[in-house]
């Protein structure tokens, strides 16, 4: 019986051994009858917490600076062992200080870090000198750093290229550039604006006739397009055009018509369904207006239609749709919220109906529901002229004219349209600001928003930081890349 006890126990013992060996140094005069590892590596990294500063005004009216402070674990870094990198993708705000840092670093096998010197510092005679890590020293790290990471036993050692990214640029700040003129749009007395893949296209109305218009995104240089259609597009057609997938979609005369292009159209349904116009659209459902006031869905591209719940007054549901967003909930990818804003008439500010759809469990319908503004809401969306919605980093974004034609400050939403603010940087171009007779505007996949009028201009600008590109932040490296590639 002691033997049948004792022989698991060796078996354990002889795959320990072998382990050992297998992470030992191999030169051959080390005695192996001892444990040692020489395999080192850095297996995570994280920052303290760092001051970002920050420019205001004071009451006197004379520029201040003030900081908030920046938690440092909310940007995870990358440890890449095979080419000896860490860094972090997602770069620090702007103007984040991190000339003292406390850095967080934990090693496999309790292997130690050292630091080499900058060429700046003072102590120590010589610059290329390694320090030993400190937890609770701030380190400065406004340029990159090299951490060697030395093996328990001393035989082995991993170098490590520490680079702390921080932006640049506020992020904030929002450009302008105006591309080339379009006389073609002069001829428009009223357009809207959409982007589907790399085209943008203009629908509007000219001398009482609908008419579309088409280009490249790259430089917006639009031209006529002939639909290949019998039925002439009708002069209003153009309020309800709609984007799901690859086309666009919109009701010709009570007509479902789809597009990829601008020329070559599908019909999709007869004109016996009493639709108006389509208002919105999610990833896989068409909205349509009805002339006895309800909204419909059709999942089928718009060949078979079925009444929607709505939660609220229907008599509340906008006449004159602005624009609409569908947007994936924060939670999750799978659901969107989708936001209708229009004009009822008589009314001084803009009604917003909102709705969920869950691609998850389509047994469950949620009804739409109206966006009651609140008598002391002091960011009610007024019902201006011309009123454009685009979505817009992760929001919405609305502008349109007072009675005197003045365009409004862009208005962002990020409420589900709740309240519409005036953004701090995102003005529209003065030179826009003319006296055409019809203007529109909308938001591509690169962030970039379009403006156009029927004075021929066309206007691109960009948030910048949504100009920013993450890098991958694979941190799945196998373990066999913690092995020593260099030796003492």
């Amino acid at each position: 019986m002691m033997i049948r006890k004792i022989w698991p126990l060796m078996v354990v013992l002889s795959a320990v051994a072998m382990l050992s060996s297998c992470l030992g140094n191999d030169d051959d005069d080390v005695d192996n009858s001892y444990t040692y590892y020489n395999d080192a590596g850095i297996v995570s990294f994280s920052l303290g917490t760092m001051k970002q500063y920050r420019d205001t005004v004071a009451k006197d009216g004379s520029d201040s600076t003030y900081f908030v402070h920046i938690v440092g674990k909310s940007f995870p870094f990358v440890i890449d062992h095979v080419k000896g990198q860490i860094y972090n993708p997602d770069s620090l705000p702007f103007r984040t200080d991190v000339s003292r840092v406390v850095v967080t670093a934990t090693t496999r096998n309790s292997a130690l870090i050292y630091i080499k010197r900058l060429p700046s510092d003072t102590l120590g005679i010589n610059k290329d000198s390694l320090v030993r890590y400190d937890a609770t020293d701030s380190l400065d790290l406004r340029q990159p750093r090299v951490f060697r990471c030395l093996s328990l036993d001393g035989t082995g050692w991993r170098k490590y290229d520490v680079k702390v990214n921080v932006h640049q640029q506020s992020g904030d700040d929002f450009h302008w550039n105006r591309m080339a003129d379009q006389p073609i749009l002069s001829s428009m007395t009223a357009m809207k604006a959409v982007v589907l893949g790399d085209s943008l296209y203009v629908f509007g109305r000219a001398e009482g006739s609908g008419l579309v218009l088409g280009g490249s995104r790259k430089d917006g240089n639009l031209r006529m397009l002939t639909p290949d259609i019998n039925t002439p597009i009708a002069a209003d057609a153009y309020q309800g055009v709609v984007t799901m997938g690859r086309k666009m979609y919109f009701v010709n005369k009570g007509i479902v018509l789809s597009t990829p292009d601008g020329i070559h159209y599908e019909q999709k349904s007869h004109g016996d369904n009493g639709l108006v116009r389509l208002v919105a659209a999610s990833r896989k459902e068409l909205f349509a207006l009805t002339t006895t006031g309800h909204i419909v869905c059709s999942r089928d591209e718009g060949s078979s239609w079925t009444e929607t719940t709505i939660g609220d007054d229907k008599q509340l549901m906008p006449t004159e749709i602005a624009g609409y967003t569908c947007q994936p909930v924060r939670t999750n990818d799978e659901v969107d919220r989708i936001l209708i804003v229009g004009k009822l008439t008589g009314r001084k500010y803009a009604a917003s109906w909102t709705k969920i759809t869950d691609y998850n469990d389509t047994h469950i319908v949620y009804p739409w529901t109206y966006v009651d503004v609140a008598d002391d809401n002091r960011y009610a969306l007024q019902a201006y002229n011309g009123l454009t919605i685009t979505a817009y980093n992760d929001g919405a974004l609305a502008f349109g004219t007072d009675a005197e034609g003045r365009f409004s400050q862009l208005l962002y939403s990020k409420d589900g349209g709740i309240t519409w603010k005036p953004t701090e940087t995102q003005a529209i171009p003065s030179a826009f600001q003319t006296s055409a007779a019809a203007f529109t505007g909308v938001a591509d996949v690169d962030n970039y928003i379009w403006l156009l009028n029927s004075d021929g201009q066309l206007w691109r600008g960009r948030l910048d930081r949504l100009a920013w590109k993450k890098q991958s932040a694979d941190k799945t490296l196998p373990v066999a890349t913690y092995y020593i590639l260099g030796k003492i």
